[in-house]
């Protein structure tokens, strides 16, 4: 697959707007239909997080056995401690509970029973404060997905009918046709709009990624790793999806508000829907900017669809955008050939 061209698919409505403003809309990432949109890296680590205080209350239910049974005989804990031990598995003979187990003979002997109650005391608090740092989480990530705007693209060689039907509305839409390259441009020429209201942007493309749910620890560093894929965290947290969107091929125009990362997470803008990035300059032309307009595959050069847009585009002063008709048929008009009138001698 090229990365060349990127597409975009659109009511007509929002081509005329978009004509009309000069400008790509990039609505905030909570109006999204899908409300996972930058949840998954957060997701992974929380995931992580279960896992992990899920085993240790099983560990503190060990301990807790151990003192159950020792009641206040420091050697008996000692002797327990020792039984608990020899049974673990290799694997949890390097988990805390194993380190844990092999710290009690070095304990002071009358501390020995104090210690495992405070393990287990320390453990069963930051378990049950699980519950808060996942709201801690979810509130922080539901400001991010607040105050972070992206503009949506398809990287192909071609067009797509899938991406017609779902994006497009219908035979009465259209799709635009631009270099990758001019997204980066686009942002660049916003760059002194985009300092001023304290925010910055980045082009990236998706990463879909099989196995999200429940994600294993492999899979969990790598998502971790993701955070770094562009200049804030928020790009990489924006450009995760499920593999089952892999058809989509998206490439994002990602805008955020730039942060200290030792200030609060706010959003700076709550009043705003979005963004629009400003296309060119006022006395340039979109063209520069649009490399062509398609009308639907199912619809002909001659169709209504065609002489609307070219009507549209004249009122924007576009009469040069290629309006590019590219019709799905078999042994249809463009089998036959122009007969010459030839009669015979």
């Amino acid at each position: 697959m090229s990365d060349l061209y990127v597409w975009r698919y659109m009511s007509l409505a929002k081509y005329v707007d978009m004509l009309r403003s000069r400008s790509i809309f990039c609505p905030k990432a909570s109006l999204f239909q899908d409300e996972t949109e930058g949840k998954w890296i957060a997701h992974a680590i929380l995931w992580g997080e279960k896992q992990r205080w899920q085993r240790i209350r099983g560990y503190a239910d060990r301990l807790q056995s151990i003192l159950d049974r020792s009641g206040e005989d420091q050697n008996a804990v000692l002797v327990g401690a020792a039984s608990v031990y020899n049974q673990l598995t290799p694997e949890e003979e390097s988990s805390v509970l194993g380190d844990v187990l092999k710290q009690v003979p070095l304990v002071y002997p009358h501390k020995r029973q104090e210690y495992l109650e405070r393990t287990v005391e320390s453990w069963l608090k930051h378990h049950d404060g699980y519950n808060s740092r996942v709201s801690k989480w979810l509130n922080e990530v539901t400001i991010d997905r607040d105050s972070t705007y992206i503009s949506c693209w398809n990287r192909a060689d071609s067009m797509s009918l899938a991406m017609w039907n779902l994006y497009g509305g219908g035979s009465e839409s259209v799709a635009i046709r631009l270099e990758r390259g001019k997204l980066e441009t686009l942002l660049e020429k916003n760059l002194d709009w985009l300092k001023e209201n304290g925010l910055d942007g980045q082009v990236v493309d998706v990463d879909y990624v099989d196995g999200l749910n429940s994600p294993g620890e492999e899979l969990q560093e790598n998502l971790v790793d993701r955070l770094g894929v562009g200049k804030d965290v928020r790009v990489g947290a924006f450009s995760v999806k499920p593999a089952l969107y892999a058809y989509e091929s998206e490439v994002r125009l990602i805008v955020y508000p730039k942060r200290d990362i030792r200030s609060p997470v706010e959003d700076p803008h709550p009043e705003l829907d979005g963004i629009s990035l400003t296309i060119g300059s006022t006395s340039g032309s979109l063209s520069d900017f649009i490399g062509a307009v398609y009308v639907h595959p199912l619809l002909s050069a001659n169709s209504m669809m065609v002489r609307v847009v070219k009507a549209i585009n004249e009122q924007f002063g576009l009469s040069d955008l290629p309006i590019v008709t590219d019709k799905v048929e078999a042994i249809g008009s463009n089998m036959t050939l122009q007969p010459t009138g030839y009669t015979g001698a």
